[in-house]
């Protein structure tokens, strides 16, 4: 059984976009495609439909995750053997353009 891991940056950004208008029932369904397809043993980059160009992040996030809610509001995420770990979620210029180096 899969479980879900939300790192805090993650619920602050979400929290930060709810506020924005975004309607949480989207993420939401993400997430349950998600966790339902890793639970039945779908290969990772057949998690979810076309429509939401689930891709694998590289360089900072590399090995990572990314699928798109909406044109321009992404889903960060890793999958272990057994937890789906939620890690970032905005837009493209929220998420990779906020990286110290």
């Amino acid at each position: 059984m899969f479980k879900i891991i939300e790192k805090n940056i993650y619920r602050k950004e979400l929290k930060s976009l709810l506020k924005q208008g975004k309607k949480p029932q989207k993420i939401f369904d993400v997430i349950t495609m998600i966790l339902n397809n890793a639970s039945q043993g779908v290969e990772p980059c057949l998690l979810l439909p076309n429509k939401y160009r689930l891709h694998k992040l590289i360089g900072n996030y590399n090995g990572l995750w990314e699928c798109h809610i909406e044109p321009d509001w992404v889903l960060v995420f890793d999958i272990d053997d057994n937890s789906i770990i939620l890690e970032r979620t905005g837009s493209h210029s929220d998420i990779f353009n906020k990286i110290r180096r």
